[in-house]
This record gives structure tokens, C-alpha cells and sequence, in this order.
């Protein structure tokens, strides 16, 4: 057997590791997974992905329960086809809602979530023992392309067959068929 032989069953069996590991810790993990690196879950009772799904490493997927004392009934729902590249963050304590056919690119963040409620009275608070707050659920349409160090903040919904550009900082909601850059995330583009 020549080394790039074994280095691809090397390959297939590590995929096959982290696609069975990922299967032992969410709710529900549909049909084709392809997991090519190791991905962090935590919370994964409140986590359900579709067929399809499409992972490579260092992201983190969490749905966060119980935190500083404070009870929370997370939500993650990621629809069919879903593809995420590298050293994406996807936070919840309350709900996301991701569709059909959504690409990521790398280093994006998706938190409906922050840490406290940026007010004065908190400000002598360590920022990981403020208690958690969220402006409502994200909800991310069909066939979303979210290119590299974008991210969606709490209370959005992105509309379907949306473009949201490179380092974008999604705040508000953006209607279907938009092309969004910038800070904050602006529609620059509706397609036709």
C-alpha cells in the first residue's frame, strides 16, 4: 500500500470518528453528515441538523442551558445542506434557525446572545459572570451565503437567497434576495 493510500483511509477513518461522535451528543444529525474535523458541541439535547451537513474543524456549536445560575431553553435548528468551513461560532440561549442550502465561510460568528445587558450598574462586573442576555431569535433563510468574519447577531432575520459580505455585522433584518456588506451590515444589491 503506497503512503497516499494510507493517508486517505487514514482520513475516511477520522472523518468517520467525528461524524459518530457528533451523532452520540445531538438530538438528531440527518442523512450524508461529512464531518472532516472536530467540532465542540456543547448542549447537543438542543441541537438538530438536517441531511447533508458539511463541517470542517475548529468550529463550536453551543446551546447553552444553564449558565451563572440562570436557566435557559435553547433552540437550534440547522435545515439540509448546511456547510460550514473553518473557526465558526454558532452560541444560543435562545433560538437560531438556520435553513435549507446555507454556506459559511470561516471565522463567522452567530450568538443571539451577550453578555449582559451593557449598562452601568454592570460595568463592575466581570463580563463571563454577567448574566446573559438575548433580543430574540435568529432566523437565517434559504440559500444564505455568509462569507468569512461576518456575523448575526440576536434578533435578525435574514431573509432567503441572501449574500452577506466578508466581515459584515448583521444587526438588523435583511430582506430576501439582498446583498449585504459592512457595519453596520447594509443592503448594497437586490437581486433580480
Amino acid at each position: 500500500m503506497k503512503a497516499r493510500e494510507c493517508l486517505e483511509i487514514i482520513d475516511v477513518f477520522k472523518r468517520k470518528v467525528n461524524e459518530w461522535r457528533l451523532v452520540k451528543i445531538i438530538s438528531s444529525l440527518g442523512k450524508g453528515a461529512r464531518v472532516t474535523g472536530g467540532v465542540i458541541v456543547f448542549g447537543g439535547n438542543n441541537i438538530s441538523i438536517g441531511d447533508g451537513f458539511c463541517c470542517a474543524g475548529g468550529n463550536r456549536i453551543e446551546a447553552w442551558s444553564f449558565v451563572n445560575g440562570e436557566k435557559f431553553t435553547p433552540s437550534i435548528k440547522i435545515g439540509n445542506d448546511f456547510v460550514m468551513q473553518f473557526n465558526n461560532h454558532i452560541t444560543c440561549i435562545n433560538e437560531i434557525r438556520i435553513g435549507n442550502g446555507v454556506l459559511l465561510g470561516s471565522n463567522i460568528t452567530i450568538s443571539d446572545n451577550n453578555h449582559g445587558h451593557n449598562i452601568l450598574s454592570e460595568a463592575e462586573i466581570p463580563p463571563n459572570r454577567r448574566k446573559l442576555s438575548s433580543k430574540g431569535k435568529i432566523s437565517i433563510g434559504n440559500n444564505v451565503w455568509i462569507a468569512d468574519n461576518a456575523v448575526i447577531l440576536s434578533g435578525v432575520t435574514v431573509g432567503d437567497n441572501v449574500v452577506i459580505g466578508a466581515g459584515a455585522i448583521v444587526s438588523k433584518d435583511i430582506p430576501d434576495n439582498s446583498v449585504v456588506v459592512g457595519n453596520p451590515a447594509t443592503v448594497i444589491k437586490t437581486m433580480k
